[in-house]
């Protein structure tokens, strides 16, 4: 195991007569429980000097000889950094002199901490001595020094490099003291690769279980405030994209194992965090497997509603695609099954006129082709079921609007003209796949159920299209789609089995339109309204008749059936 990081710390409280005096014992204890509870605490050799004086200030550094010196004290932007002489002076330490000196300990010095007041003229001065110095641009109070330095070093001691520590810092600062989160400045010598830090001292890449690398970040993510967290989800896949073997899949279970605490359930304002930094990563196509790989485990392992909840809050996300995850926890995830049907359901209801674009996508959960419906999976089941289902319930929402119903409450019928043959060929292949009718009970009571269910819906459609319409025409006109779908229809009963559906469905149509005729008849002269409404039904049902025997009879090419 490589040596640890040796961290010198020096403490002063010498001052200048405008300054008054420190709580440095704070900043002190900050840092030592920051290493102590940090993942890779054994990384990290603290070692603190109090009240040091100008000169024990070279010999403390030459003895221990540490990679990083931290000065916790006074400065001013005019004289520099303070420290106490052997006669008990207060006096300020010249700059020349302390670049000189760090020059010469370049070898082993690689990074000075000046965490004092308006030390960033300094750190300028002795920054083409030190691969790394970090100073202040102005004044900065206790508290905001300590809570710097608390997250710097337990960052370090987790594995981090200078630059993502005191970016964490700052990260850190903004959320507890924002208007002091500008102060501290880091100041990287030319030259420098930020990234070797880690390589050079054995420290983050993959030592130690994911798990554990994850602990200090999950802290930081979910412990952290709203207003810091997106600052925080950035460094995070900054660092997960610089490092994808040590902050990969393994890392992210890792955070995640952590957010469900010992309870082992996850808050919503967990699921919030995490699914924030997964945004992150799939807008990140290196990091995206890395997402897909741990939103995977988590399902195998039966966390399935918990997919299911990141799912939902992923939905935004760029290059996500829910649907495929949907689809996953369906036929994967078991009990969920019945939460995603749902999801589905609100997305079918919620669709408007994007539902030719939705179920586009579904389309994705049918069965092949030429699969008749023996061993179907879940999601192909539930795909199955979904579209005649929708297709009821906004007949039934047409049915319930009475005479001020619109087309617009039945968004299947509302297509442009140039997107009329496509959509109702979709809407065919569907409600006429071989599949279909494994879900009415198979054999002969599957084949009527199909009968039934597409017979009675083109009908309904029919007399809606065919229904006065209180607001303006909407997308292609009725008579246009409904040629369209019966086009598409005769398209796809084209077979032997085709033309058997076609006899049967036009024996249903015959029927309806004789029932509504019988009704017309029983409500006689005095059924007013109601009489007027069924007479048009029945008439537009006639239509429909006759409108699919001339399409039948005199078919395009493409549709007509060679026995």
């Amino acid at each position: 195991m490589p040596d640890p990081i040796k961290v010198l710390l020096i403490a002063s409280d010498a001052f200048a007569d405008d300054q008054a005096p420190l709580r440095i014992d704070r900043e002190a204890r900050a840092v030592m429980n920051a290493i102590q509870r940090a993942c890779q605490r054994e990384t990290i050799k603290l070692e603190t000097r109090w009240a040091v004086t100008i000169e024990e200030f070279q010999h403390l550094i030459i003895d221990f000889k540490p990679a990083i010196v931290h000065f916790a004290g006074h400065g001013n932007r005019k004289e520099g950094i303070f420290l106490t002489d052997y006669l008990g002076n207060d006096r300020a330490i010249d700059r020349e002199a302390l670049c000189e000196l760090f020059g010469i300990l370049r070898k082993f010095v690689r990074v000075v901490v000046l965490n004092a007041c308006e030390t960033l003229s300094t750190a300028r001065e002795i920054g083409s001595a030190v691969d790394y110095t970090i100073g202040m641009r102005t004044s900065i109070t206790d508290a905001a020094a300590a809570a710097f330095a608390e997250e710097f070093y337990g960052s370090l001691a987790s594995g981090m490099t200078v630059k993502e520590a005191f970016d964490l810092g700052r990260c850190r600062l903004r959320v507890s003291h924002p208007r002091e989160r500008r102060t501290p400045q880091l100041l990287i010598r030319s030259g420098v690769d930020p990234d070797s830090w880690a390589a050079e001292h054995g420290v983050g890449g993959d030592e130690g279980p994911a798990t554990a690398r994850a602990v200090h970040w999950a802290r930081l993510l979910f412990d952290v405030s709203t207003a810091g967290c997106g600052e925080q989800v950035r460094l995070m896949a900054e660092k997960a994209a610089r490092h994808r073997s040590s902050h990969g899949r393994e890392w992210l279970l890792g955070l995640f194992s952590y957010a469900k605490g010992p309870a082992g359930i996850a808050s919503p304002h967990a699921r919030d965090r995490f699914a924030m930094l997964l945004r992150a990563f799939y807008a990140n196509p290196r990091l995206a497997p890395e997402a897909d790989a741990a939103l995977g485990e988590l399902l195998r392992a039966g966390a399935g509603m918990e997919v299911l909840e990141l799912v939902q809050r992923l939905r935004s996300a760029v290059e996500f695609d829910a649907y495929h995850w949907l689809r996953r926890i369906v036929d994967e995830g078991g009990e969920p099954g019945a939460a995603v049907r749902t999801v589905l359901d609100d997305d079918l209801m919620h669709a408007g006129s994007g539902i030719y674009r939705l179920l586009e996508k579904l389309s994705e959960w049918l069965p092949p082709a030429g699969h008749g419906g023996l061993n179907i999976s879940e999601s192909n089941r539930i795909a199955l079921e979904l579209l005649p289902e929708y297709a009821a319930a906004t007949i039934a929402a047409w049915d319930h609007a009475g005479d001020t119903g619109s087309r617009r409450l039945v968004p299947l019928l509302v297509m442009d003209a140039d997107d009329a043959q496509p959509n109702a060929a979709l809407l065919a292949s569907w409600l006429l796949h071989p599949a279909l009718p494994a879900i009415y009970g198979g054999g002969d009571e599957g084949a009527d159920g199909v009968t039934c269910t597409v017979a009675g819906l083109v009908a309904k459609w029919a007399c809606i299209l065919g229904a006065p319409d209180g607001d303006p025409p909407v997308g292609a006109a009725a008579d246009d789609v409904l040629t369209a779908l019966l086009e598409a229809i005769l398209a796809q009963t084209s077979d032997a089995r085709g033309l058997q559906l076609r006899r049967a469905m036009v024996a249903y149509w015959t029927e309806m339109k004789m029932g509504y005729a019988a009704l017309v008849r029983l409500l006689g002269f005095w059924g007013g309204a109601k009489r007027r409404e069924v007479a048009r039904d029945r008439d537009l049902l006639q239509a429909l008749l006759d409108r699919f025997r001339e399409l039948e009879n005199d078919p395009p090419p493409a549709m007509r059936f060679v026995a």
